[in-house]
């Protein structure tokens, strides 16, 4: 994405579904442990903390440039303007940033692998990539280098959710870098509106408040979009065909009572009943979406209506920044819901942690001590709450201590009950399909509820989906991909029955 509108800000619908960072049970004045000089064997630096340690140990690489890829756009701001030259300031080490399209992430990291090009020291992924990029030998296990440099506490630092995602058949191929979970952004001067209240009590026979049910929130966007268009729309969301709309069917079909496969047989069961009730409700939603927004891009849906974004929404939506910062963000429109927007769970109890990213080191790396050194600087407790505070940026919290931090909870006034939202939202949220073949079943699945939203019917376009699950699963192997499932169905957020809340 790159910057480019001037229209209001005013997220002129109700209800913004937004993908957002989600964490557990915090509280202001928690802090982290003092880091040990050395645990079970561990070399870090005496009384270094996991920052000044990277850089220490880095040094002696200084002249070296690494090159690392990162999401095309916004992303980049934050290597390019902010971390990358910090880095290079501290350890004479340059950061090279080789900037891709999200939709091409995956696919050109496999194929520099494949080309042998070694064009990659430092690797940014999606953690349902892991399986993939292990399995195709992309990503180095980190494990020595861990155990060398990372003081020991920093990993309790990283709320649970989080905490061990970048671990694959008990080896860490990555560190946590973006704390990606879907929750839900209203309007709160509409809610509150006495005229509002009054007409929707008439009308539905309860009381207008923040939905809990996904009848409510059908109820509430069909409201509003009844009494406000074509000023103000109900709901609005990314569905379109690559910004993932497979993230809100995969919370909301397990809110169903779904699952992705048979663990039995591991046949796909994104079809069944509670699949085609689920596609059939986000069809419903699109109905109160702006004409057109389906076929919008994500900054498109700034400059109108409402819309549905990853998590920096909290902080644009805040409006707070600096002179110096303007340049980065005037893609945004100016601003009229400053101080007008509240934050609740998703309706049904169970955000997604859609996405987010993992740093590794690719394989095919001639400098990888210093690839790792950068990553572990980068995701330290101290650099990373400097790089999820950015305003024109797009990582977001992911530890206890950014969620804990004064100078987080201080940026605008909603702030405390902003963090205090995503930290609820984080002990229910599901996670993404994390089997191998992980990005072959989004893309299958996100297409067929592209289809739907553009009339066709939900359950053949879920059965056109299923076949091509099995498909993939008969490629990789049944029996493999089963005792991945199997695995998968243990870690807490794979399921409603089992989440850090539980």
């Amino acid at each position: 994405m790159r910057p480019g509108s001037h229209a209001r800000l005013g997220f002129a619908g109700v209800l913004i579904a937004c993908l957002t960072l989600t964490l557990t049970g915090i509280h202001p004045s928690r802090g982290l442990a003092a880091h040990p000089a050395a645990v079970n064997g561990r070399r870090v630096l005496s009384g270094m903390s996991a920052d000044q340690t990277a850089v220490q140990a880095a040094r002696k690489y200084r002249g070296l440039t690494l090159n690392v890829n990162w999401e095309q756009g916004l992303q980049e701001f934050d290597p390019e303007l902010f971390s990358g030259p910090l880095w290079t300031k501290l350890t004479g080490i340059k950061i090279h940033i080789v900037a891709v399209p999200h939709v091409d992430l995956y696919n050109k990291a496999i194929a520099e692998h494949v080309a042998g090009s070694g064009a990659y020291d430092v690797l940014s992924f999606a953690p349902s990539w892991t399986a993939d990029f292990v399995n195709d030998g992309v990503v180095e296990p980190l494990d020595s280098y861990v155990k060398k440099y990372y003081p020991v506490d920093d990993f309790q630092d990283y709320e649970p959710i989080f905490r061990n995602i970048a671990l694959y058949n008990g080896h860490r191929y990555g560190l946590f870098d973006d704390g990606d979970t879907l929750i839900l952004y209203y309007r709160t001067d509409l809610f509150n509106d006495p005229k509002n209240r009054v007409m929707f009590q008439k009308e539905y026979g309860y009381p207008l408040a923040v939905p809990v049910t996904v009848k409510q929130f059908q109820d509430i966007a069909d409201f509003f979009t009844k009494h406000y268009a074509p000023k103000i729309y109900g709901y609005a969301a990314p569905y379109n065909a690559d910004n993932g709309a497979w993230y809100y069917f995969d919370a909301w079909l397990r809110v169903n009572g779904g699952e992705f496969y048979d663990p039995r047989t591991m046949k796909a069961m994104i079809n069944s009943p509670a699949g085609v009730k689920t596609l059939r409700e986000m069809v419903a939603q699109t109905k109160d979406f702006p004409p057109g927004a389906l076929n919008w891009n994500p900054v498109q849906m700034f400059t109108a209506w409402m819309t549905s974004f990853w998590p920096p929404l909290g902080r644009w939506s805040a409006g707070y920044r600096s002179v110096a910062q303007a340049k980065q963000l005037s893609f945004l429109p100016k601003n009229v819901i400053k101080g007008k927007v509240g934050y609740a769970i998703m309706p049904g109890g169970h955000g997604a942690m859609a996405s987010g990213f993992d740093l590794g080191v690719s394989a095919d790396s001639k400098h990888k001590e210093a690839a790792y050194l950068f990553i572990q600087w980068m995701t330290s407790p101290k650099i990373s709450l400097q790089r999820v505070e950015l305003p024109y940026a797009l990582r977001d919290p992911y530890r206890i201590s950014h969620i804990d931090a004064p100078s987080y909870r201080h940026l605008w006034p909603q702030a405390p009950q902003y963090l205090d939202t995503l930290a609820k939202a984080g002990r229910t949220a599901l996670l993404d399909n994390f089997l191998p073949g992980g990005e072959q079943y989004d893309d299958a699945l996100g297409r067929a509820i592209f289809s739907a939203f553009t009339g066709a019917d939900p359950k053949m376009a879920l059965d056109g989906a299923a076949r091509k699950w099995d498909a993939i699963t008969q490629r990789l192997g049944v029996a493999k991909q089963r005792t991945a499932y199997l695995n998968y169905l243990k870690i807490p957020g794979s399921q409603v029955s089992n989440t850090f809340a539980h």
